[in-house]
């Protein structure tokens, strides 16, 4: 409390917090540790400094009233408490995750008020097992998903019986195992578990879930190519989608006695190969995590979560302009593979700092029919050599690119259906200005879609909100926010880039450091 304390703020009162009512340990245990309470309060803004830090927060106080049934509502009082801040967390709740229903409608049937998946149990049939709502009062673990005798559960915080504690979220898989073991016991009665069998059933698992380093190459400056070899997630990828890699602190190396362990990396896959189940990933050693990518050895086991996001739409026999630059890249190779299979027309404007920066150039040839290479650190357009006879250099960069295309004897945009940036914010912010403002008659009316990478924790789809972007309106003003580890491929006229360019600067101190510290023991160091 003498460095300023903790304060616990709710919109409601402590007994309707799903703590109290859920853990109420996790409160004694609290303000055993001096953390303050402060109840009644909802968020109305943050404050910041002078060097963009939060340094303070507005509360508007909430009046509480209680109705003959014994019901709280809240209501505002147009009263507000600021209350000083150094650092902010925002608890997101603890509604369940239903997202995959939100993307593919029909899969699963929701309870009543749209909240929850909808709880079942399973019932013996003559043929075998059949799914039931679950009676008033009883628990169920088994969704409505039924194909051909296939089921799917679901536990934990996803689950309405045990959300909202770990202890709960432990105990629903042990309740729910026993239901799953119904299904088979059967099967285990009439004769053993075969060892050969199960050993063939664990090498079917890792063949599938089991994810390894291929190869780790040095492409150019600063620029890795990491291959993978994942089966599962090879076949299930798809153009637009990412993944989530770490290592495994046990196989991580060591310098001096420091670990080194990668925070969740997110990564676009340039080559996919479904039959060999090989990821191709581009990874720029810029922070601390991609800088680790460099230790990883061939053979060696690491941790890829997804895909996950949402995979682009790729239209057919249209014009589609592509506009990349830095890691953009990574994630439009596959995109343009994708969309010349569907027999589009690309035009890709090729961003990079310089002509030795440049990587996978046979790849963005092969599938682009026209490439603008523009490098923004060259003295003249022959730097880049063996150009091919539709191909251009412009000195600057892939917004500038545009620009002056469309003066040149080459422009003939009245074909182009869809845009496609990804890649840094002043480039994207740049093109959205662009179609604001000076070549609005010419690309205003085009479809644009930006690939906007926020910041991310957990990507695992609307869990942490860190991804959280701000869009704004075009035409009526009005904002919202959107989960980018959803769809990473948003409106580019929607997307507020000062928003953008806040949230990915919210960390820059912590990476800095850690930055440095990583070269500090790497210099001269053997590791281990």
């Amino acid at each position: 409390r003498k460095w300023g304390g903790v304060s616990l703020v709710y919109r409601k009162r402590m007994q309707d917090s799903p703590a109290y009512r859920l853990n109420h340990e996790e409160i004694i245990e609290g303000f055993e540790e001096g953390i303050y309470f402060a109840e009644n309060l909802s968020p109305s803004e943050l404050i910041k400094d002078k060097n963009g830090a939060v340094e303070k927060i507005i509360f508007e106080k909430l009046n509480s009233v209680k109705n003959d049934e014994g019901v709280i509502s809240y209501s505002a009082s147009g009263e507000y408490v600021e209350m000083p801040a150094k650092s902010v967390m925002v608890a997101a709740g603890t509604s369940p995750n239903t997202v995959y229903e939100k993307e593919y409608p029909g899969t699963f049937e929701l309870d009543k008020r749209k909240q929850y998946f909808q709880m079942y149990r399973t019932v013996r049939t003559d043929s075998g097992f059949d799914l039931e709502i679950v009676p008033y009062g009883e628990i169920g673990f088994f969704t409505s998903y039924n194909k051909a005798g296939r089921f799917i559960t679901y536990y934990g915080d996803n689950h309405p019986v045990y959300v909202g504690s770990v202890v709960k979220a432990m105990a629903s898989a042990k309740n729910g195992s026993r239901k799953i073991m119904e299904l088979f016991q059967d099967e285990l009665n009439k004769k053993p578990l075969s060892e050969v069998k199960f050993t063939e059933f664990n090498k079917k698992l890792e063949e599938y879930f089991i994810s390894s380093v291929v190869e780790v190459k040095d492409l150019s400056n600063g620029v890795i190519e990491l291959i993978i070899r994942s089966s599962l997630a090879a076949k299930k990828y798809q153009p637009g989608q990412f993944f989530r890699l770490q290592n495994y602190e046990v196989n991580a190396e060591k310098i001096n006695g420091s670990l080194l362990a990668m925070d969740g990396l997110a990564l676009a896959c340039t080559e996919s190969d479904k039959e060999k189940g090989l990821l191709s990933f581009i990874v720029l050693e810029n922070g601390t995590s991609g800088k680790i990518v460099s230790t990883l050895k061939p053979g060696e086991k690491v941790v890829l979560m997804g895909p996950t996001g949402s995979a682009i739409e790729i239209p057919q026999n249209e014009t589609v302009l592509i506009a990349g630059d830095g890691n953009g890249h990574a994630s439009l190779l596959s995109i343009i593979k994708a969309l010349k299979e569907k027999n589009n027309h690309v035009i890709y404007f090729a961003g990079f700092q310089t002509v030795k920066d440049i990587y996978k150039r046979d790849l963005i040839e092969k599938y682009s029919d026209t490439v603008i290479w523009c490098i923004k650190e060259a003295e003249s357009e022959d730097e880049v050599a063996e150009l091919r006879e539709h191909d251009r250099v412009f000195i600057g960069s892939p917004e500038d690119g545009l620009k002056n295309y469309t003066m040149s004897d080459l422009s003939d945009l009245t074909k182009i259906k869809k845009i496609i940036t990804i890649g840094s914010k002043k480039m994207m912010f740049g093109i959205q200005s662009l179609r604001a403002g000076e070549m609005d008659k010419i690309l205003g009316n085009i479809k644009c879609i930006a690939g906007i990478n926020s910041p991310m924790q957990c990507m695992m789809k609307e869990v942490c909100a860190q991804c959280l972007q701000r869009h704004i309106d075009p035409v009526t003003g009005k904002e919202e926010y959107v989960y980018s580890c959803v769809n990473t491929n948003q409106d580019i006229d929607r997307v507020d880039f000062s928003n953008y360019e806040e949230r990915l600067n919210n960390n820059s101190a912590l990476e800095k450091l850690s930055s440095m510290y990583l070269e500090h023991i790497m210099k001269g160091q053997t590791i281990n």
